[in-house]
């Protein structure tokens, strides 16, 4: 896959909370159009997505979004779409998680078996490291809101619906008065989208989450882990590769950043700090199966069953 086929997805400590609403920010990167001569350079097109939502931030939430990106681009600007990578924070409530991997490994199977069929790779940063342009990104919209309200400009603008609509109307293209530059400045579109977690009346007919909890599998040690990669060498089985660290050598970059087999995971010559990556076996992520409930959550779920009981 060349360069024309590919989205970066940049999305460090993306969402900006509220009260009532939620904003999911996705800064994206990719090479439009085919590559016709051999050198050529192309223009390295960043579009603002921004997505509101009365849903707090989740792995659903964050696939959903993903998923309407990667939907976009396919159909739109990178017709041969067969890779998104995704860098973000560690956080462990929605990247990293049995519920993040158990959506990822469907990614890569066919749409005929209920996928994308799109490799997808996510780094995490850890914990509370990456700011930068998506910070500003997501409260520059934030910050517009309260200068309309403060000067009377706007009624209160609160609910998800009321900010994706005023964000619609009045920041439908990146402002004349600021420079965008650098490779993460906006010289493409702002594209607004709203998500309804479901309780709500939704005004505005959006794409309702399905929030239900999935009894996917955990990954062991996936906490000390930084990167996974959903991949489907095997038509019928997809992968889940994980490292501890991404490796960007030139050696990893010729291997598709992906490094298959033992024997090529010990030609990199970091790999003594990336570590040799590991495959669970991915059926077990998103079949359903039991799994441990901590002592006090089953006592509290007895006394609950108990005291229905007792009502009747």
């Amino acid at each position: 896959m060349t360069l024309a086929f590919r989205v970066c997805i940049v999305q460090v400590g993306t969402c900006e909370h509220g009260i009532s609403c939620s904003q999911l920010v996705a800064l994206v990167l990719y090479l439009p159009g085919e590559v016709t001569e051999e050198g050529l350079a192309r223009e390295v097109k960043c579009d603002y997505w921004r997505i509101w939502s009365n849903a707090r931030h989740s792995p659903e939430y964050h696939h959903a979004a993903m998923r309407r990106i990667a939907a976009y681009y396919k159909g739109m600007q990178v017709p041969g779409l067969s890779r998104v990578k995704i860098w973000s924070d560690g956080d462990p409530t929605t990247y990293k998680g049995r519920k993040q991997f158990g959506r990822m490994v469907r990614w890569p199977r066919s749409a005929a078996d209920g996928g994308e069929g799109i490799e997808l790779h996510h780094n995490c940063l850890p914990a509370h490291h990456g700011a930068g342009a998506q910070d500003n990104a997501g409260k520059d919209p934030r910050r517009a809101m309260d200068r309309a309200i403060i000067h009377e400009k706007a009624n209160t603008i609160y609910s998800y619906y009321k900010c994706y609509a005023w964000c619609v109307k009045n920041m439908a293209r990146p402002s004349d008065n600021h420079d965008h530059r650098g490779t993460f400045g906006c010289n493409g579109r702002y594209i607004w989208g709203a998500f309804s977690n479901g309780g709500d009346e939704n005004p505005l007919g959006a794409q309702v989450l399905d929030m239900r909890d999935r009894d996917f599998r955990a990954i062991a040690g996936s906490a000390d882990m930084y990167v996974f990669r959903a991949r489907n060498p095997d038509p019928t089985a997809p992968e889940l590769e994980c490292w501890f660290v991404p490796c960007y050598c030139s050696g990893c970059r010729e291997a598709g950043s992906t490094i298959q087999g033992p024997a090529d995971a010990e030609s990199c010559v970091y790999r003594c700090i990336t570590r040799a990556p590991v495959w669970p076996f991915c059926s077990e992520l998103h079949v359903p199966g039991r799994r441990h409930v901590p002592a006090r959550r089953a006592a509290r779920r007895r006394r609950r069953d108990d005291s229905d009981d007792d009502s009747d």
